[in-house]
């Protein structure tokens, strides 16, 4: 009854918990190590750093886990946003968005806010001068990713470009659509990174000459651009 009632306190002293770890010390070493195994695992699955585990979240998180106990419901990617809000219905002007990030900030706090990030669409950008005029010592910042690729995209459209670009998407979509031309395209490349050498030894060689996929009016265009 006593672990429904006392609040969750990650931080707290762990003598009860060391208490209860003594009273059977090798069935709590064998019920860790299998605890050990499923964040292990999902660490692994998730490309997530195993030197996370140091920090100090992460064990004040797996303690107030352990304070709840049996039956907990994982959040949601949802549930871990501050706030959200369903605007599909509403027209994304400069003065709605300002308005949203403007509470947005309010319910946070101004003095913990220091950047607001979004893409450089011209609704956005209007809203950033209006929180300038109200808020202006928060920054607001073009997303870099975005930027990046609105540049790579225009470069990609110039005629000089265009052109190879296209073929090397053909290029690309073809191997990987074929289970024989991309274990050929893997034999040449040895599993690395692509080079322009191997490509040109591939295309022309008897190995890839010999698959049937190729034969087609696509898998002869490799061979026409070497």
């Amino acid at each position: 009854m006593d672990k429904w009632t006392k609040a969750i306190d990650p931080i707290a002293t762990k003598s009860e918990s060391l208490t209860q770890q003594r009273l059977n010390k090798e069935l709590w070493k064998e019920r860790l190590h299998e605890v050990h195994k499923y964040i292990a695992r999902w660490s692994f699955n998730h490309a997530i750093s195993f030197n996370a585990c140091d920090n100090d979240e992460f064990k004040q998180m797996c303690e107030a886990i352990g304070q709840f106990g049996p039956g907990i419901e994982p959040p949601t990617m949802f549930d871990l946003f501050i706030s959200s809000k369903e605007m599909s219905d509403v027209s994304h002007t400069s003065e709605v968005i300002f308005e949203l990030v403007d509470k947005a900030i309010e319910d946070i706090g101004p003095d913990d806010v220091v950047q607001v990030v979004t893409d450089n669409d011209s609704n956005n950008m209007g809203a950033k001068k209006l929180l300038h005029v109200k808020r202006p010592r928060i920054f607001w910042t073009s997303c870099a990713t975005r930027t990046i690729n609105l540049m790579l995209q225009g470069i990609g459209n110039m005629p000089r470009f265009k052109k190879v670009i296209e073929q090397a998407k053909a290029f690309t979509i073809f191997v990987n659509g074929h289970t024989k031309t991309l274990e050929c395209m893997r034999y040449f490349t040895e599993g690395k990174e692509i080079k322009k050498d191997q490509l040109r030894k591939m295309v022309v060689h008897s190995r890839w000459d010999s698959l049937k996929d190729v034969k087609s009016k696509k898998g002869k265009m490799p061979q026409q651009l070497y």
